[in-house]
């Protein structure tokens, strides 16, 4: 593990980040997201198969996967008057060492606060992934001038670290809460 792979992570993360609106959503369409999950006709399910898991995802949301990073990288659209395309990534990073739960996350939070211009957490938590002990840090940073709010969930099973980052403008990020949980709520293990 390695600073470099933090920052590989991040980037892709904070790539949302734009200053024209080729893929502007209307309005009402945006709204469509706010409050509450997304109807089930208007969810996917995405298998990394080469990751190790299956996840969800709002089915007009592209997706990219780099199975040689062990990242798959799930972009919305944008909003308008924002300049940032919400995004969620999940890396999965082989762990040497029987590394456990503790101490990858006490690494993860040296290489968040390295890596990620203006990082302030802002809070945090334990809860699961797929029954699975995961942790939860919820933290600010910015990109392109833009304030971003991140939420980043771990969990640790079978020597890998399965990291789960949602990327929104400080603006948008309560909006997309219950996306974030439905999304993780739709989350399996694979191997």
């Amino acid at each position: 593990m390695s600073i470099a792979w933090a920052v590989v992570m991040l980037v892709a993360a904070a790539c949302g980040a734009s200053e024209a609106a080729p893929d502007t959503i209307p309005a009402s369409a945006a709204a469509a997201l706010v409050p509450g999950t997304l109807p089930e006709a208007d969810v996917a399910t995405y298998e990394a198969a080469s990751l190790g898991f299956t996840i969800d995802h709002p089915i007009d949301w592209d997706v990219e996967e780099d199975p040689d990073l062990g990242i798959v990288s799930f972009y919305g659209r944008l909003v308008p008057g924002d300049r940032f395309v919400e995004n969620y990534n999940v890396a999965v990073v082989e762990l040497v060492d029987e590394m456990d739960l503790e101490t990858f996350t006490e690494l993860d939070a040296v290489r968040l606060a390295v890596s990620v211009e203006g990082y302030e957490a802002v809070s945090g938590g334990e809860t699961t992934l797929d029954g699975v002990p995961a942790v939860t840090v919820v933290f600010d940073g910015t990109t392109s001038d833009v304030a971003l709010r991140f939420y980043r969930l771990v969990a640790v099973r079978n020597a890998k670290a399965f990291e789960f980052t949602f990327a929104a403008s400080r603006a948008e990020f309560q909006n997309f809460l219950p996306v974030i949980d439905q999304m993780l709520a739709g989350f399996r293990f694979r191997d």
